[in-house]
């Protein structure tokens, strides 16, 4: 506990004095200055444009050269004095405290100018340096004094707010709130609609304060919902030991000033802490599932009351229609992320889609499975879409085939499924999504792998062939893959292996002699087509 403690620490340990510039607690607005009772009786003459404008002090300035000495930032009181011996100041004081940066000036009534002139009002508007009239009888200390009261108490007011977030945020370190739970809490303090989209650019967790009629999958999605004209809107990156691992993005009515930022800041660190932890849960939950479903699929002899609690405990509905997908990923080895991250990430993408589904993860080869409970064709279809998109945008050089399975209801049925899938995939092409129904012949010869007689004929042909060609450094095979794909057209054959037609006969001859199969005779032709088969589900 200590170590999180400390962690939280050094990521707070900020300077007070920095954190009460930035909220604002070392000025107030000239908005604010006016409602100071002791600037009850003044009256805003000029200038309202720049009623925002910041006071970090307050001044009286009665010399003609005084103005030389302003640094920015200041409120002017004055009587007048300087216009008595200097008339012509009055004409370019505007211009001239807006060029050294002050926020404002207020003015006695009647002591030395009897009346403010139309051109200074007028400039006023122009540079929004609000100009303010005071009672000829105001005295200056009470102004003063009504000023820095405001701002001591501004500042410790923002430290105040500054010292109740960080303790909601270390409360949430310390009661180890998942990622909703920090979302919530930064959603309530801040009256904010915020989400968290990871490095897939899929929204993976959400609080929503505003209501919207849009659905939040990608992280496009928030372009639609939360349109710039109503919204103001900040993105924080989600980093933990320099890794990126998402950004959170906040959306406000208002803006957001800076004790805001900081909490969003601060509430991105712990969310990247927590990532980092349910990294490591996914991956025990991936192994929890696999071993399932490595049971289901080799062991024959599970009994019932074994099966019935299983898929009580995964609550897998076998009323419920079901599918098997097998995904396969097409790209250089050395660049393929590793079969556990994979796994992960299907993990988290079927929760984002539906954080309620039941479903299985396998492998078969280079052949990632999942098996998914109660789910309708239009809703897989879109999903399959969901993954396509994540695995394009998180690394652009894979490609994928999906290879989907007959529909599927009880759990035991997964060796059938898994099959369909994997016959499935041996035929699928990158980029495409292929059914089990739409294979054809392939589907019916699927159950022939399991035929002893079947098996026996096929090691007897198919491994004379292998032999040769290993011990020959021989193309036997893929001479006779290349006949069936081209329709056993000689001429089309020979042309996409670049030999004669005389070569080609050849090895056809060959062939036979070694098999016993005809290449002239449709039995013979039948069965080295039923082999070459057999020889892609095997």
């Amino acid at each position: 506990m200590n170590s999180i403690i400390d962690l939280y620490k050094s990521m707070f340990n900020e300077d007070v004095t920095t954190i009460n510039q930035d909220c604002g607690g070392n000025f107030i607005t000239i908005r604010e200055l006016l409602s100071l009772s002791s600037m009850s009786t003044s009256r805003l003459i000029g200038g309202s444009s720049g009623l925002d404008n910041k006071c970090t002090s307050i001044v009286v300035w009665e010399t003609p050269d005084g103005l030389d000495w302003l640094i920015g930032g200041e409120f002017i009181l004055t009587a007048g004095y300087a216009f008595k011996d200097s008339p012509d100041i009055k004409d370019k004081l505007i211009d001239k405290i807006h060029e050294r940066g002050c926020s404002g000036i207020a003015i006695k009534e009647g002591r030395f100018l009897d009346e403010i002139p139309v051109a200074m009002r007028e400039r006023a508007d122009q540079l929004g340096i609000p100009l303010v009239i005071l009672p000829k009888s105001k005295v200056y200390t009470e102004l003063v004094s009504g000023f820095y009261e405001a701002i001591f108490y501004k500042s410790n007011a923002y430290l105040l707010e500054t010292k109740k977030t960080h303790e909601k945020l270390l409360d949430l370190v310390l009661d180890k709130k998942d990622a909703n739970g920090v979302l919530e809490a930064l959603g309530h303090l801040g009256n904010l609609s915020i989400v968290l989209a990871g490095p897939d650019q899929l929204i993976h967790n959400s609080f929503l304060h505003h209501t919207i009629n849009h659905q939040l999958v990608r992280e496009t999605d928030l372009e639609t919902a939360f349109h710039e004209d109503n919204f103001y809107r900040i993105k924080i990156p989600v980093e933990f030991d320099d890794n990126q691992m998402g950004a959170i993005h906040a959306f406000s009515l208002s803006p957001f000033n800076n004790l805001i930022r900081h909490m969003l800041n601060h509430g991105a660190k712990i969310i990247g802490m927590n990532m980092k932890k349910v990294d490591l849960d996914i991956f025990n939950e991936i192994r929890i599932k696999k071993m399932i479903t490595s049971l289901i699929i080799q062991d024959k002899d599970l009994t019932d009351d074994f099966m019935k609690n299983v898929t009580a405990n995964i609550k897998w509905d076998n009323k419920r229609l079901s599918y098997g997908i097998g995904l396969k990923f097409y790209t250089d080895k050395s660049q393929m992320p590793g079969a556990e991250i994979i796994q992960r990430d299907l993990n988290t993408l079927l929760k984002i889609y539906d954080k309620n589904m039941t479903f299985l993860i396998g492998e078969s080869n280079d052949i990632f499975l999942i098996f998914i409970n109660n789910i309708s064709q239009s809703r897989l279809y879109e999903l399959i879409d969901l993954l396509r998109f994540k695995f394009s945008i998180q690394n652009s050089i894979l490609s994928l085939s999906v290879s989907l399975s007959n529909p599927f209801q009880n759990l035991a049925d997964l060796t059938k499924v898994q099959d369909e899938c994997v016959v499935t995939a041996l035929i699928n092409k990158p980029g495409e999504t292929l059914t089990y129904e739409s294979i054809g012949t392939l589907r019916l010869i699927n159950p022939l792998k399991n035929d002893p007689t079947v098996i026996t004929q096929y090691n007897e042909i198919m491994l004379k062939l292998e032999d040769y060609d290993l011990q020959n450094e021989g193309v036997l095979l893929d001479t006779l893959f290349q006949y069936f794909n081209h329709n056993m057209s000689k001429k089309e054959t020979s042309e996409e292996l670049h030999i004669h037609v005389e070569t080609l006969r050849y090895r056809l001859n060959k062939i036979q002699a070694l098999t016993g199969c005809s290449t002239s005779s449709s039995e013979g032709l039948f069965t080295l087509q039923l082999m070459m088969k057999l020889k892609n589900i095997l």
